[in-house]
C-alpha cells in the first residue's frame, strides 16, 4: 500500500491593518463571523475557546449542506502568529495544520499562510478558498471593532 504523498499550501497578502487588529480578528467570535465565512455560506453557530489547547467549531450552510469547521489552537503569540488544527469532518477524517504569521512590512502588515499536511485532491481548493478568506478579511477589516481580550 503506498502512502498519500501530503503537501502545503502557501498564501501571501499584504493589509493596510496592524499586526494586532489582523490577529485579533481571528480570535474573537464576533470579529471572525464579520469576514471568515462571508459570501457562500451562512454562519450557523460559532463556538471559540481562543487560548492554547482551546477548541473552536465553526459550523455553516453550504448549499443546503450543514458543514462543521473544527480544530484547536496549538500556538498564540500576539501579534505575531497563530497556528491550529484543522479539520472539515464533511470532506475528510484527516487533520491538518495552518499557521498563520503577522510581520510588518513598512506601513503594511504581511500575512503568511501555510496550511500543512493537504491531500493533493484538496490542494486546488484549499489555495482558492484561504485566498478568498484573506481577501475578505481585507474587505471587511472596517468591520473590526473591538479587540480580543488575552
Amino acid at each position: 500500500m503506498t502512502a498519500t504523498k501530503l503537501s502545503k499550501v502557501r498564501v501571501e497578502m499584504y493589509f493596510d491593518h496592524s499586526p494586532e487588529k489582523l490577529y485579533d480578528a481571528w480570535l474573537d467570535p464576533e470579529n471572525i463571523s464579520a469576514w471568515l465565512f462571508s459570501g457562500d455560506k451562512e454562519i450557523l453557530s460559532i463556538e471559540m475557546d481562543g487560548c492554547v489547547g482551546g477548541i473552536f467549531c465553526f459550523k455553516v450552510r453550504r448549499q443546503s449542506k450543514e458543514i462543521e469547521h473544527i480544530g484547536k489552537y496549538l500556538k498564540l503569540n500576539r501579534p505575531k502568529l497563530l497556528a491550529f488544527s484543522w479539520q472539515v469532518p464533511f470532506y475528510s477524517k484527516e487533520s491538518s495544520t495552518v499557521e498563520i504569521k503577522f510581520e510588518k512590512a513598512n506601513a503594511q502588515t504581511k500575512i503568511t499562510l501555510v496550511h500543512d499536511s493537504i491531500l493533493p485532491e484538496y490542494l486546488e481548493a484549499t489555495k482558492k478558498g484561504w485566498t478568498k478568506i484573506l481577501n475578505e478579511l481585507d474587505q471587511k477589516m472596517s468591520q473590526i471593532k473591538k479587540p480580543h481580550k488575552v
